[in-house]
């Protein structure tokens, strides 16, 4: 009986392990995707602030040129606007992957949930059974309940008065 007893623990907590190690990964992979996404944005922000620079530049080193000064500006704007878009498409695909792993962590989860309950009812149906049969006969020697005495009836107060 030990060794069921062992197996079904160990079951359990490989059940449990499992979930566990579902939940870490989970986590792991959301910290390197906060890491990818933050990087992208700071990279962003460092470009932008040399973008502004050279056009602070340019508009320093030859305040009368308004058509180079326009082309810079417009040629940096058109290049900012296309890494927004770039950057918001990584961050949907981004968010898509997390989706599916989380949806994947779930299913993993509730798996080895539904494999840890197993051996918990395992082991709750095998003691109720082992205590049914350990009080069956002392079940069977008493049969016949012995009778209940019946109430006492109240006395009233005239009863009491007489």
């Amino acid at each position: 009986m030990a060794s069921s007893t062992t197996g079904t623990a160990d079951r359990f907590v490989d059940a449990v392990s499992e979930t566990s190690a579902a939940v870490n990964e989970r986590v792991k992979s959301g910290i390197e995707r906060a890491h990818r996404i933050t990087s992208t944005l700071y990279g962003e922000v460092e470009r932008a602030q040399q973008d502004a620079l050279e056009l602070g530049r340019k508009v320093l080193s030859d305040p009368a040129d308004i058509v180079g000064i326009s082309g810079l500006a417009y040629e940096k704007a058109s290049a900012a606007q296309d890494r927004v878009f770039e950057f918001a498409r990584n961050f949907v695909d981004e968010a898509a992957t997390s989706t599916r792993e989380t949806r994947s962590a779930v299913e993993r989860v509730a798996r080895a949930n539904l494999e840890a309950s197993r051996p918990a009812v395992e082991t709750v149906r095998d003691q109720v059974a082992r205590t049914g049969e350990a009080l069956r006969p002392a079940f069977l020697r008493n049969q016949a309940p012995e009778p209940v005495p019946a109430p006492r009836a109240r006395r009233t107060a005239a009863e009491d008065a007489a």
